[in-house]
């Protein structure tokens, strides 16, 4: 008996003569994808949210008069450990003669076999990518094995492997290194931060911002330019920046007067190196980056959605890739990742990237967290977060799908994010439960006509009722699936329960569908200088002279059906999403988006030295505006000091807080 058959035969029937449709908590095993009972899932969500809210300490008993304060969740976080003396027990010799047997047994085949050993690490990546450091730590041995099958690019230290080689500077800062690499193994870990790493020199173009000797050098470079007319164009936009510096650092040293401190400066550089990266990066892998197949992108900064596609547009053999906590990639985006995803399987005439996607997790500080949210440092002004969240699950799963990309199992890093995501603990495994035994059931025409109308009505319904997150008229149930609103701005048609209430109310080329506003509010994040660092990536990837070419194009040009139709992934078919139509307008703004991107050699070719040294400027100028921040006792994007806006009422109900306050002192129901 198959898992959907045991299900099935076991799922509460609904029951006769109701006035609402309910949610059905299941009684025995969940659908394997969610894994266990509902029960089990429920505690091990809990037990996971309360070590991210109270550290390795148990719950005290929370008071059911009013919720804790800030101040109470400090000292709960700064409690010692109970018991935290270390414990040595004797576990005797680790090294017994049948794991020295299978310990060389595996280095030989590392070091032996290379197609062996690349099939080994890829079966890893798939389940895990972190099994691959695990194997590494084992044995001095087994490390050096690995190392020789899996590559890495460790940013903050501008460690390239030898990979990142440009022939060409506006001025000469460091000669070639003599060790040149042959290319990169299949394995690719790419590591952007790492607060324990040595601060290593800048390179390339952007050193010309790091100290006044080498802004005079520029200058004076500049300066002699100028009987080309064509040489001042380029650099106009050097100049703007040059002044606006300028402006900025008379600003610093009047303010450092006027606290009475002594104008010395020990710039960092932070947004300098990090705003830098992203050239080198697609540099590397445009020049290497066709032998690999597995991909590991690690807190990258720059990392955006446009960077993304031009990464898979520079590793042609790619067939796994691992997106985990960069900061320019959110919740949200999970939905046009997969997009893109698509379009470069179409591009590259290949199986789509198997993709794993973790976005970056917002925990707050330790000391005054005004809440842990998880999707943002900031509280999110929005309504009802759950069922937004749930939409794009959603419609991310039923994008998955036809794709052969597995998003929820427990296993996978975007499951291990939605499941800390504040709401009712439980609501997530219970809503992926009724989704992923509706899609099985779905797909298996032989099980679907089997079941009798009732069952296949009760199977959406569970759906829609995990979404909505409340009870639902039974006798209005036809009006849920039968007037489908267009979202105007992704132009999909979805039923009601994807819309909030008020949109009902609204024309119709005005109803905005919950995924695609709490993508604007994540979009729209200024904490850690979010909005600044996209605009840095503007400027990396804007080139005028391109983007006006392209532009006369665009007026002329007559987008072809297939391009159309191939531009966004296809949803499963199903009753509660319907794809833009084949004509629509925002299949053409997509298609529009794609070309507007740059190409990789076009990122990389000399005439962008212009377009990286406005860009480093950029970055330059917010460090600068950093330190006149820290005089003021603000640091808008560090590690342990950026602060938290204070939060209101009601952006504390959307923590985890307030859920588990709920959940543990309060003991309530719940809707269902």
């Amino acid at each position: 008996m198959s898992h959907l058959a045991r299900i099935l035969a076991a799922r509460e029937k609904p029951r006769k003569g109701r006035s609402h449709l309910e949610l059905i908590i299941p009684q025995g095993p969940c659908h394997p994808v969610v894994g266990g009972t509902y029960d089990e899932q429920y505690q091990k969500q809990l037990k996971k949210v309360t070590t991210l809210i109270a550290g390795s300490q148990p719950l005290p008993e929370l008071s059911r008069d009013g919720m804790p304060s800030v101040e109470d969740w400090d000292s709960l976080r700064s409690r010692p450990t109970p018991n935290a003396e270390p414990q040595f027990v004797s576990q005797g010799s680790q090294d017994t003669e049948q794991t020295i047997k299978y310990e060389k047994i595996l280095v030989h085949l590392l070091d032996t076999n290379y197609e062996g050993a690349t099939a080994l690490l890829s079966s890893l990546w798939s389940h895990d990518a972190k099994n691959i450091g695990r194997l590494a730590s084992t044995s001095k041995a087994l490390k050096e094995a690995v190392s020789r099958s899996v590559s890495r690019f460790h940013m903050p230290s501008r460690d390239f492997n030898f990979c990142d080689f440009t022939e060409y500077t506006l001025v000469q800062m460091a000669e070639r290194p003599e060790n040149v690499s042959d290319g990169l193994h299949k394995h690719l870990v790419v590591i952007g931060k790492d607060l324990l790493a040595p601060t290593a020199p800048i390179t390339g173009i952007p050193t010309l911002w790091e100290s006044d000797d080498n802004r005079d050098r520029m200058w004076a470079w500049a300066e002699s330019q100028t009987g080309s007319f064509a040489m001042t164009v380029k650099l106009a936009p050097y100049y703007a920046t040059e002044r606006r510096l300028l402006t900025i650092e008379r600003y610093l040293s009047a303010k450092q007067q006027s606290l009475g401190q002594v104008a010395v400066r020990a710039p960092t550089h932070h947004h300098l190196r990090e705003a830098t990266g992203t050239i080198p990066l697609l540099r590397s892998l445009h020049q290497y980056g066709a032998n690999l197949n597995c991909l590991r992108l690690h807190e990258v900064p720059g990392l955006d959605l446009r960077v993304t596609k031009l990464v898979l547009s520079a590793c042609k053999s790619l067939t796994k890739l691992d997106i985990v906590e960069c900061e320019l990639l959110h919740f949200s985006s999970i939905v046009q990742l997969l997009d893109i995803v698509h379009v470069n399987s179409i591009e590259a005439g290949k199986n789509p990237v198997q993709l794993q996607f973790r976005p970056k997790t917002w925990l707050g500080t330790d000391t005054g967290r005004q809440g842990t949210m998880v999707l943002s440092f900031d509280g999110i002004q929005y309504n009802n977060i759950p069922s937004a969240v749930m939409s794009t699950v959603f419609m991310a799963v039923v994008k998955a799908v036809p794709m052969g990309i597995d998003l929820v199992s427990e296993h996978r890093e975007f499951r291990k994010f939605i499941d800390i995501i504040p709401m009712r603990p439980g609501a997530m495994a219970l809503f992926l439960h009724n989704l992923t035994v509706y899609i099985d059931t779905i797909q298996d025409p032989v099980t679907w006509e089997a079941l009798d109308e009732e069952i296949q009505k009760d199977l959406e319904d569970q759906v829609l009722l995990s979404i909505c997150g409340t009870k639902l008229s039974f006798f209005k149930r036809d009006t849920y699936y039968q007037k489908p609103y267009e979202c105007d701005s992704c132009g999909c048609s979805l039923i009601t329960a994807f819309f909030r209430e008020e949109m009902k109310i609204r024309r119709v080329d005005q109803r905005t569908c919950r995924i695609c506003e709490l993508q604007k509010k994540l979009d729209g994040q200024t904490h850690h200088r979010l909005l600044e660092k996209r605009d840095l990536v503007d400027d990396l990837l804007f080139n005028r002279d391109e983007d006006m070419i392209k532009q006369t194009h665009i007026a002329t040009m007559q987008i072809p059906n297939n391009d159309l139709n191939n531009v966004l992934a296809s949803t499963l078919p199903n009753p509660f999403v319907r794809d833009p139509a084949i004509n629509s307008g925002h299949r053409e703004l997509a298609f529009l988006w794609h070309y507007r991107l740059p190409t990789v050699e076009a990122l990389v070719s000399p005439g962008r030295q212009y377009d990286i040294l406005r860009a480093s400027g950029r970055a330059a100028f917010l460090d600068v505006a950093d330190e006149i921040a820290a005089l003021n006792g603000a640091y808008p994007d560090h590690s342990m000091l950026t602060r938290q806006r204070r939060a209101t009422v009601k952006s504390m109900k959307k923590t985890w807080e307030h859920h588990i306050w709920r959940e543990v002192a309060k003991g309530e129901a719940g809707f269902w």
